[in-house]
C-alpha cells in the first residue's frame, strides 16, 4: 500500500512538472491530492488555531444564516420591524404580541429541488387574551458559503502550489494575496474546495427555542420577546464523510417593537429591535467553548392603504450589524429592503427583496402568498456569491381562535333627512356620516336593510366618511324601491383594526296616492275658486284706491323722494322722514284697512316710501332683531312682507325690509306682485324668497335657510 501512494506521489509530481514547463500551471494546481493538505490549508487561509482536524473549525461560529419563514425571505429578509407572523420568533420576538390568531407554522427549503441544503422550521404560539404569547419552535437554518477572505498568505501559497512555480512571480513571500487577484480559476477551485472542507465547513445547526412576548404599554403599541434556545449540531451530519464534532449550548435572543398608528401617510409606522445572540456560548465536545457573535437589527416598517389600488401595501427596511471581529472591511453589516401588497380581500400577496452586502455580492429575492383558510408562501432566494444554484422556500401556515381584542372603537354617528320621502315624485333622502378616531380610519360601510334583511343598497369605500350623502330610493341596479320601511347600519373600522357600529335605525319610502276628483268636485272647486278671486278682486279694488289716496296726499305734500343708498357692512343709519310721510302722523288721516306691520308683536316705526330716479317706489321697513340665526331672521322679513302687501298691495313696486342684528345686515327685495300672492297664500315663503333678492352685508346670498 505504500509503495503503491509513493509510486502514484512520484507520479503525480513528474505530471505537474511536465505540465509546468508546457505553462499550464492551473492544471498543476488540480493534480494535487487536497485531502493531504489539512495543515496547508490552515496556514495558506491564515488560520491562528492551526486546526489539524476539520472537527476541530469554529464552523458553528458562522454569523447570518437564512432566516425562517418564505413570507419574510421573499422580503429580502428584511421583517425585523413587520414581525406580524409567527415567524417573528427569529426576526422579532416581540412581534407575537400583534398577531390576532394563535399559529402553526411550517418551512422548508430546497437548493434546486436536489434535496441540498434542506433547512426547516416548525412553531406553534398561544396568545392570551391579555396580548401574552408564548411559541414553541424547531429551527434548522442554513448557511450559505459566503464570499472567501480577502487575503491569503503568499508564504504558504507557494509551499501550496508546488516547489519552483514561475507563475506565482508576482506574489513574493511575504507579500498578501487577495483571493479575487488569482486570475487562474483552476486554483482558485483548489483553494476554494481546501476552504470550504477545512476552514469554513457545512454544517447542519439545530435550535430549539421557547419565546415569551408581552405588551409593556396600556395600548398594546410597545412590546417585548425573548427567546431562550438550545443549539446543537446535527448528530447526522456529515461533511465529506466525515461526522463533524458534537457541538452544543445556550443563547438567547431579545426584541422590541413599537408601532405608531398613522392618521396620515399610512396605517402604521412600526420600529423594531432584534438583538440575536446576546448571551449564547456553545461547546465542543473537545471542550473547546466559544461565545457566538452578537447580530443587532434595527428595523422600520410602513402599513398603508392610501396608494396604488387602495390594497394592502407593507414596506420594510432592515439595517444588520455583526458584532465579530473575525469580519473585516464591510462584511459586519448589510441591509435589507424589502415590500409586499395583498390584493383580492388579502388572498393574493406577491412580493420582493434585495439585501445589500457592502463587501461582497448582494442577492435579491422573490415570493407568493395565496390566503384562503390556510396560508402558503413561497420564496426564491436568486444564486449569488459562491453558491452553486439559487433557493428555494415554502412556507404552509394554519391560524385559528386567538384572543380577545379591547382597542378603543371608532366614534360613528348616522341620521337621515327626511325620514319619509317619496322617490317617485323626485325626492331624496340625505344620510349624515360621522367617524372619527385617533388611529385614523381606514374603511367604511353604509348598508340598507330591507324587511327581507337583504341589502338593497351598499355605499363604502377606504379611508375617512364623506359627509353626506344622497339617495333616491334606488337598489343596486339603480332600479326604484318599493314603498316600505327599511333599515340602515353605518360602520366605520379604523387602521388599528377595530371596528364600531350606528344603531339599527329606519327610513320610510311612501307615495302619497293620487286621489280621483269627480265632476261635481270640480265643480264645487272651480266655484270655489270663482268666489275667492270675486273677493280678493274687491279688496285689492278696495286696497288700490286707498293707496292711490294716501300717494296723492303725499304728493301734494311734496314730500322728498330719497334715492336708496348702496347697502354696505355696516348698516346706514335710516334717512329721517317726515310725518306727514307717514301714515297716521299727526295731520294726516288713517287710511282705512290699514295698519302698520308687527314683527314679533312689536310695530316697526321705521317704515318710509322711497322713490327711485325712475318714480318707482318702494316700501322700506327697518328694524333691530334679537335672532342670531339667518334662518329665523328670514321668517320674520317674509312675515313683514306678508303683512305689508296686505295693507299696500301693488300701490309700490317693491317691498324692502332690513334686519339689523349685531352689526349685520339681512336684507330682503321682493317684487310686489309677488309678495301680494304671497300674502294671499298662493306661494310659500320658500318660493317667496326664491324670487326675491336676499343680501347679507351687501353681498347676495342662498336663501336655504329655511
Amino acid at each position: 500500500m505504500q509503495k503503491r501512494i509513493a509510486v502514484q506521489s512520484f507520479s503525480s509530481a513528474l505530471t505537474a512538472a511536465f505540465l509546468l514547463l508546457l505553462g499550464v500551471p492551473a492544471l498543476a494546481v488540480n493534480m494535487l491530492n487536497w485531502n493531504q493538505d489539512r495543515s496547508t490549508a490552515n496556514q495558506i487561509w491564515g488560520n491562528q488555531d492551526n486546526w489539524s482536524s476539520p472537527t476541530d473549525a469554529n464552523y458553528f461560529a458562522h454569523a447570518q444564516p437564512v432566516g425562517m419563514g418564505a413570507r419574510p425571505i421573499g422580503m429580502g429578509e428584511a421583517f425585523v420591524g413587520l414581525a406580524d407572523e409567527l415567524s417573528a420568533v427569529w426576526w422579532n420576538p416581540a412581534g407575537l404580541t400583534q398577531l390576532p390568531t394563535n399559529e402553526v407554522h411550517w418551512m422548508g427549503g430546497d437548493q434546486d429541488f436536489t434535496d441540498a441544503p434542506y433547512s426547516g422550521f416548525i412553531s406553534a404560539d398561544y396568545i392570551l387574551d391579555n396580548h401574552m404569547a408564548f411559541a414553541f419552535s424547531f429551527e434548522r437554518p442554513y448557511h450559505p458559503i459566503g464570499r472567501y477572505p480577502d487575503m491569503l498568505v503568499a508564504d504558504n501559497l507557494h509551499t501550496f502550489v508546488g516547489q519552483g512555480g514561475t507563475f506565482w512571480g508576482s506574489f513574493e513571500p511575504g507579500t498578501p494575496v487577495a483571493f479575487k487577484d488569482i486570475a487562474d480559476t483552476a486554483v482558485q477551485d483548489v483553494l476554494a474546495k481546501q476552504y470550504r472542507t477545512w476552514i469554513n465547513l457545512p454544517f447542519q445547526e439545530d435550535d430549539y427555542v421557547l419565546t415569551y412576548a408581552t405588551p409593556l404599554s396600556a395600548d398594546e403599541n410597545l412590546s417585548f420577546g425573548i427567546n431562550v434556545k438550545y443549539m446543537t449540531q446535527d448528530a447526522d451530519y456529515a461533511v465529506e464523510g466525515i461526522t463533524l464534532n458534537q457541538v452544543q449550548g445556550w443563547g438567547a435572543d431579545v426584541g422590541f417593537l413599537y408601532r405608531l398608528p398613522l392618521s396620515h401617510y399610512g396605517r402604521e409606522v412600526s420600529f423594531g429591535l432584534d438583538l440575536r445572540d446576546v448571551a449564547s456560548q456553545i461547546k465542543y465536545d473537545t471542550s473547546r467553548e466559544f461565545t457566538l457573535p452578537a447580530t443587532s437589527t434595527l428595523g422600520i416598517g410602513w402599513k398603508t392603504t392610501d396608494f396604488l389600488t387602495r390594497d394592502k401595501l407593507n414596506l420594510d427596511a432592515d439595517f444588520i450589524y455583526i458584532n465579530d471581529p473575525g469580519l473585516g472591511g464591510n462584511d459586519n453589516h448589510q441591509l435589507n429592503l424589502g415590500g409586499e401588497m395583498w390584493f383580492f380581500k388579502d388572498h393574493i400577496g406577491p412580493r420582493a427583496g434585495y439585501s445589500f452586502y457592502f463587501d461582497q455580492p448582494s442577492r435579491a429575492t422573490l415570493g407568493l402568498s395565496l390566503r384562503y383558510m390556510l396560508e402558503f408562501d413561497y420564496a426564491y432566494i436568486f444564486q449569488y456569491a459562491n453558491e452553486p444554484a439559487g433557493t428555494h422556500w415554502f412556507s404552509l401556515a394554519l391560524h385559528w381562535g386567538g384572543p380577545k381584542r379591547n382597542l378603543p372603537v371608532p366614534d360613528v354617528a348616522c341620521t337621515v333627512d327626511p325620514p319619509i320621502f317619496a322617490p317617485r315624485n323626485g325626492e331624496m333622502a340625505t344620510f349624515t356620516l360621522s367617524a372619527e378616531s385617533k388611529n385614523g380610519i381606514d374603511r367604511w360601510t353604509l348598508n340598507i336593510i330591507d324587511h327581507n334583511n337583504q341589502v338593497v343598497k351598499s355605499y363604502s369605500d377606504r379611508g375617512a366618511a364623506p359627509a353626506q350623502i344622497l339617495w333616491g330610493g334606488e337598489d343596486k341596479t339603480y332600479r326604484l324601491l318599493p314603498d316600505g320601511e327599511y333599515t340602515f347600519l353605518f360602520t366605520a373600522t379604523d387602521n388599528a383594526g377595530a371596528s364600531s357600529s350606528t344603531p339599527v335605525q329606519t327610513l320610510k319610502i311612501f307615495t302619497p296616492p293620487v286621489v280621483q276628483a269627480t265632476r261635481g268636485d270640480l265643480d264645487k272647486l272651480r266655484a270655489l275658486i270663482g268666489k275667492q278671486n270675486d273677493d280678493e278682486e274687491a279688496v285689492d279694488q278696495k286696497l288700490r284706491s286707498d293707496v292711490s289716496k294716501q300717494l296723492a296726499t303725499l304728493i301734494n305734500q311734496k314730500n322728498e323722494s330719497v334715492t336708496l343708498p348702496p347697502l354696505v357692512k355696516a348698516p346706514p343709519t335710516p334717512q329721517p322722514v317726515s310725518p306727514s310721510a307717514i301714515p297716521g302722523a299727526p295731520g294726516n288721516a288713517i287710511p282705512a284697512g290699514f295698519a302698520f306691520p308687527t314683527v314679533n308683536d312689536l310695530p316697526m316705526p321705521r317704515t318710509q316710501l322711497v322713490t327711485d330716479p325712475s318714480g318707482k317706489k318702494a316700501y322700506v321697513v327697518e328694524y333691530a332683531t334679537a335672532q342670531t340665526m339667518p334662518r329665523y331672521i328670514l321668517n320674520d322679513a317674509t312675515d313683514v312682507i306678508r303683512v305689508s302687501a296686505r295693507d299696500l298691495g301693488e300701490s309700490v313696486s317693491t317691498y324692502d325690509v332690513r334686519a339689523d342684528y349685531g352689526n349685520r345686515v339681512l336684507r330682503v327685495v321682493s317684487p310686489a306682485a309677488t309678495a301680494l300672492n304671497y300674502a294671499h297664500g298662493f306661494i310659500k315663503a320658500e318660493q317667496l324668497l326664491n324670487a326675491s333678492v336676499v343680501t347679507l352685508d351687501g353681498e347676495a346670498i342662498q336663501p336655504l335657510y329655511r
